[in-house]
């Protein structure tokens, strides 16, 4: 991370009762505008896989293709059915009195088959205005993710899914046939060629005439030549008078799929919808699916993956998300912003790191740690290039992002959710390039929640968001966390103190963080509802409502709702 190079804050944790912090903390002691809500996602909620018009997406696929990889082989088909119970669900959120809800569309219910050309699934769109004007109408703000790993199989199918370009592309390009004067023959290996039909493309992005895109074919080949001319010791004669016996130009739209779908979902509800999220969690979706292979899409090579390789296809699905990204918030930033008056940004996971000791190497890794993770993708959208720890440590397997590229995705924008888990100890561990199994072993770091026997605390969230906020100084407008409890009964479920104290901690953070200057403008608890848990199935549970999985999904309020209603009461 770009940042100032203070030092690390110590922070003392206070511990007080529940009575007090009830009393001495509430809504009361944040700013007026501080927004609190609660968040979800398409495939943990809504369920009607097969209704609505709705196509599948690789999560359908994965928990159906791969059941031993989900704890309980279970899968969202049926999840908590909110699709149907979307009113009973709103008006929990309104009794609770949050302000907002942070939910995603599923691609797949709106495009079923991934793209425009294959069509509208209008049923799904309705859906969605339905939910939407469900929230406006008891006083909720949506907040709509865009991607929440839930890819539409047909594009899986098709081309790979983030494995692609094709899924962020919007390029064009002037294809020319050339022929190569007789008398300009090429000698490269000792035999003469009398004639060289070839193919050139140019990158049309950008320019603005025929004539433009012509003088930068000439000029490409004018340095092939001269490349040529230096590398090879037999070339007799450069290329030098190229006649163009076809001068076609062939404007071709490649594939943009994402930013196609995230521009219908600004005209269909763009009206009503003022903050956008591109992508949730870019980093669980690249490390899980890619990396070890126990979220969709399933790849890896190592963990008995079918296809994949951990060492250089999360570089990639990373790459194409951030580019995906920045395309869709280009669309949005240039057609939409003015007229709809709304923002967009993206969601990212955030693990503070702290070195384990004080020495220069673990001071060193503890950067590198945050290189590999948060800034793997602040860098890119705050400055227009990754990290210069990654560029060292992957070498020609990280992406290079093009002078077009780089321009697109710098400061595409305009806020930045944090979801924040964790914090570790980071270590140095010596890198080696021989070897390597997963990508993360590329930070050559070591990481641990305790030191000395101690746990890392959640005060260290204090510091996390000081320092998010003076690195994009524009950028912290949500907190996204919550915790689980293993799957109980209804009685045991109820009494979750362990989840308000929780929810007490990290508030009393973030009311401290705001107090040292740190821009944060809202809290997005998760979750409201008990969901499917991707690869932990129903075995789990993050809601502050209990959803009964065997008696027809009724919803039972937990001791943390009461304990959310009474705070923001205040």
């Amino acid at each position: 991370m770009r940042q100032n190079k203070k030092g690390f804050i110590s922070l003392i944790m206070f511990l007080v009762v529940l009575v007090e912090l009830v009393d001495s903390l509430n809504r009361s002691n944040f700013p007026d505008h501080f927004l609190f809500g609660t968040a979800s996602s398409s495939y943990q909620y809504e369920g009607a896989a097969n209704e609505g018009g709705r196509g599948p997406s690789i999560w359908d696929t994965f928990t159906q293709r791969y059941p031993e990889k989900i704890k309980d082989q279970s899968s969202g088909v049926l999840a908590v059915d909110s699709y149907h119970r979307y009113k009973e669900d709103v008006g929990i959120m309104k009794d609770i009195g949050f302000d907002a809800y942070r939910f995603s569309i599923s691609w797949s219910r709106v495009l079923p088959g991934g793209n425009l050309k294959r069509g509208v699934n209008r049923e799904g769109i309705t859906y969605y205005n339905n939910l939407i004007n469900q929230l406006l109408a008891n006083g909720l703000k949506p907040f709509v993710t865009l991607f929440h790993w839930d890819l539409p199989q047909a594009l899986e199918d098709e081309y790979g899914g983030f494995l692609s370009p094709n899924i962020v592309a919007e390029r064009r390009a002037l294809r020319v046939v050339v022929k190569l004067d007789p008398e300009n023959v090429i000698d490269i290996v000792g035999i003469g060629v009398d004639v060289a039909i070839e193919e050139v493309e140019v990158d049309a992005s950008g320019r603005r005439s025929a004539e433009e895109l012509h003088h930068d074919l000439m000029l490409k080949l004018k340095r092939r030549n001269e490349k040529m001319e230096k590398k090879t010791v037999k070339v007799k004669k450069k290329i030098m008078n190229v006649r163009v016996i076809r001068d076609m130009m062939e404007i071709r739209e490649e594939r943009k799929d994402f930013a196609d779908y995230a521009e219908l979902c600004y005209r269909e509800f763009g009206d009503r919808v003022k903050h956008w999220i591109t992508l949730n969690e870019p980093l669980t979706y690249t490390t899980n699916g890619y990396g070890y292979g126990i979220f969709a899409p399933g790849r890896c090579s190592i963990n008995n993956c079918a296809l994949g390789n951990s060492t250089t296809e999360p570089y990639l699905v990373t790459h194409h998300q951030i580019l995906a990204h920045a395309a869709a918030a280009r669309v949005y930033m240039d057609n939409y912003q003015s007229s709809q008056k709304g923002q967009i940004g993206i969601s990212l996971n955030s693990a503070w790191v702290i070195p384990l000791s004080q020495s220069k190497a673990d001071k060193d890794a503890a950067s590198r740690a945050l290189a590999f993770s948060y800034d793997w993708f602040m860098e890119p959208l705050n400055f227009g290039s990754y990290p210069a720890a990654m560029v060292k440590n992957v070498g020609d397997r990280l992406p290079e992002f093009s002078r077009e590229q780089s321009l697109m995705v710098k400061g595409s924008f305009d806020f930045i959710g944090v979801n924040y888990y964790t914090a570790s100890y980071a270590a140095h561990v010596p890198c080696t390039r021989e070897n390597r199994t997963l990508f993360t072993e590329d930070a050559c770091v070591f990481l641990t929640s305790e030191r000395d026997g101690v746990q890392i605390g959640p005060q260290v969230e204090v510091y996390l968001f000081a320092i998010l906020s003076s690195s994009s100084p524009n950028c912290i407008p949500q907190s996204n966390s919550g915790v689980d409890e293993l799957n109980e009964s209804i009685e045991e479920s109820l009494e979750d103190r362990f989840r308000i104290d929780f929810f007490t901690d990290h508030l009393s953070n973030i009311h401290s963080a705001l107090q040292n200057g740190a821009n944060v403008k809202g809290y997005f608890a998760w979750s409201l509802l008990d969901n499917f848990e991707w690869a932990d199935g129903y075995t789990v549970r993050f809601g502050m409502i209990f959803v009964d999985y065997n008696d027809g999904l009724p919803r039972y309020p937990k001791r943390s709702a009461q304990w959310f209603k009474n705070f923001l009461q205040y």
